[in-house]
């Protein structure tokens, strides 16, 4: 069996610009829709992995979201409860954060350990890091059924072979506000926490091949995080993916574990003079079979093969399926 994901990441979308963020938008789609007609497959799924939208607070964005990109993907017959996403730093209410900032800061400010955190955000007090996402949380429950379960994380049964976790990766983000009080916060970087113990649940009772998606690459997390999900990642699942770097790189290592592929996103638009795309994940019954790249290329207002994001001259990435050697193919 043969199951698509057309995965993308970090659209930031505003619904104005027709000229820049319109001219991508439009052609995404259009390249989506070619890709899905022009493929052979038994099921296909969209996964965003968040920043859906440039500034939260603005619930018309969402709206624009809806009416530019996803209403689109549903006439290509993808359904509604098959487009999965989890939210991004970007779907932050920042002036949420700036409002209640005396209480919120101090506590996202506190160095968690995997237990303090995993006792705070599943007891009452947990909701102090979920309201920042009360516009993402409304459209969510509006449009996308299978993506409204909870704000922490939640599980999708993709088919028999594969599930995915989706999990929230900025619970403890301060959205970018710059406050003088709380410096440190700006700034993500090493400071972010997840819900593992839903997650390690999960994880033991699935005996499915597993796919993780967040939207911050393994390095914005706290070290603890950082050290509990690369040790899941190695041994319990196959495919990770995440967003937010704005860039796309491929590396082979070797380690010990189980091997998994790692698919980091392009950014799909924050202008269009930059280097922006997405891809198109083909899992071949219990493995990941391999990595079609889409490109803009701003001289001609479409997406074509994405060749920077490749080794090759057809912008593909073949997935090593050997589990003997171990390999762990970063992409």
């Amino acid at each position: 069996m043969k199951t698509i994901l057309v995965y993308f990441s970090d659209i930031h979308l505003t619904g104005d610009k027709p000229e820049n963020e319109g001219a991508v938008i439009k052609a995404f789609c259009e390249d989506v829709k070619q890709q899905l007609f022009s493929m052979q497959y038994n099921d296909a799924y969209v996964l965003i992995g968040g920043d859906l939208v440039q500034t939260a607070d603005k619930q018309e964005s969402y709206q624009a979201f809806y009416n530019k990109i996803l209403s689109k993907l549903i006439t290509y017959g993808i359904q509604p409860e098959k487009i999965i996403c989890v939210p991004g730093n970007h779907d932050c209410q920042r002036q949420w954060v700036i409002d209640n900032r005396e209480n919120y800061a101090p506590v996202v400010n506190q160095k968690f350990t995997e237990d303090r955190f995993n006792n705070m955000i599943n007891g009452q007090q947990g909701t102090v890091f979920l309201e920042k996402f009360g516009n993402y949380k409304n459209f969510v429950e509006q449009y996308l059924p299978n993506s409204c379960k909870n704000l922490i994380g939640f599980p999708i049964e993709i088919n028999e072979e594969w599930s995915i976790y989706c999990l929230n990766s900025a619970l403890t983000s301060f959205a970018g506000h710059d406050w003088k009080e709380y410096q440190q916060l700006k700034d993500d970087e090493r400071r972010l926490n997840v819900d593992t113990r839903n997650l390690n649940d999960w994880v033991q009772k699935n005996s499915k091949k597993k796919i993780l998606m967040m939207h911050h690459p393994l390095s914005f997390l706290s070290e603890w995080a950082d050290d509990e999900l690369t040790k899941l990642l190695r041994i319990e699942f196959d495919l990770l993916l995440t967003g937010h770097a704005h860039r796309q790189n491929i590396l082979c290592n070797q380690v010990k574990g189980e091997s998994y592929v790692w698919c980091q996103s392009p950014q799909l638009y924050t202008d269009k003079a930059d280097k922006l795309g997405y891809c198109i994940i083909e899992l071949e019954d219990d493995h990941v079979n391999r990595i079609i790249y889409r490109e803009w290329f701003a001289s001609r207002n479409c997406f074509k093969k994405g060749l920077d994001f490749t080794d090759g001259e057809d912008g593909i990435v073949e997935i090593i399926n050997d589990k003997k050697k171990r390999k762990t193919l970063f992409c």
